[in-house]
């Protein structure tokens, strides 16, 4: 498999996974970056997904994409397919901030999700989900910049 081929396999991954989520996703395969733009809360967030895994590559989509008026951008820089828990981590973080909203403590987040899903995540992974230190959205070396928080200071 050469590198278009890995890198649209990888595109069609993260938006089976976005749609799956209700997600709406719109693939631009005729730009440089960004690969795809989503809605999430009736703002427009980005996807870059770097297969190359050049750190130099991926920084300078990354500089592109902060000057841009994307609310979010989610940068992967690994290939989506060879993580088989991407979707249930992700089911796992959606449920997880579902709860929280209803008042559950983190300790009655882990067993819902651990009954729900047959998982188990850890309670300072909770924690985290929840203050929005980390998002599972990706994979190990995965980054997402959140615009509203760079544009206020």
């Amino acid at each position: 498999m050469n590198g278009k081929e890995r890198h649209d396999k990888a595109i069609e991954e993260v938006c089976k996974v976005f749609i799956d989520k209700g997600f709406k996703v719109v693939r631009l395969d005729k730009r440089h970056y960004p690969d795809v733009v989503f809605i999430k809360n009736g703002e427009i967030c980005a996807i870059e997904i770097e297969t190359q895994n050049s750190w130099t590559c991926a920084q300078s989509k990354k500089k592109s994409l902060e000057e841009s008026e994307f609310q979010e951008i989610y940068i992967f820089q690994t290939p989506i397919a060879k993580h088989k828990k991407f979707k249930i981590y992700l089911d796992a973080y959606n449920l997880c901030l579902m709860l929280r909203e209803k008042g559950y403590s983190y300790s009655k987040i882990r067993k819902e999700i651990e009954k729900k899903l047959k998982i188990k995540v850890a309670r300072s992974a909770i924690s985290s989900w929840v203050t929005g230190k980390y998002k599972p959205y990706g994979l190990r070396r995965a980054k997402i910049i959140d615009m509203r928080k760079k544009k206020a200071k």
